[in-house]
């Protein structure tokens, strides 16, 4: 079963994007980490070459997102794992410096629903 860890600590958007998925591929199972260091915790103890992916977002208190995002990284047993930035900002230099840092792609967090579920089928190849 294919597993998506999503860090993120609004809980509205947490139920938004739980929804969508359910949409997209109810076959997923979501993991909810509010913040980068409990998001860290989980992977612990995820096993190597696990079907997972990651959707961070950018500002979170304590660890902020590219700070997991660069935490992330730094493990060898995750450095193919599809690490997704979702965020309210739409700066290109946010952009630019998450995509520097390893993610996968960046996503400015919608404010429609249809919008959220075109953004999983992209980042889930569900085209």
């Amino acid at each position: 079963m294919n597993t998506i860890l999503l860090v993120e600590d609004d809980d509205d958007d947490v139920m938004l994007f739980e929804d969508a998925l359910q949409q997209v591929a109810p076959e997923t199972k979501l993991v909810h980490a509010n913040n980068g260091k409990a998001a860290l915790e989980f992977l612990d103890g995820v096993k190597s070459g696990e079907p997972i992916k990651v959707f961070v977002d950018l500002n979170m208190p304590g660890m902020d997102g590219i700070a997991c995002l660069e935490k992330i990284r730094l493990r060898k047993e995750f450095g193919e794992v599809p690490v997704f930035i979702l965020t309210t900002s739409d700066s290109l230099a946010t952009k630019l410096e998450g995509l520097r840092k390893g993610a996968t792609d960046f996503f400015t967090k919608p404010h429609d629903y249809r919008e959220l579920i075109l953004i999983l089928k992209k980042a889930l190849g569900k085209h």
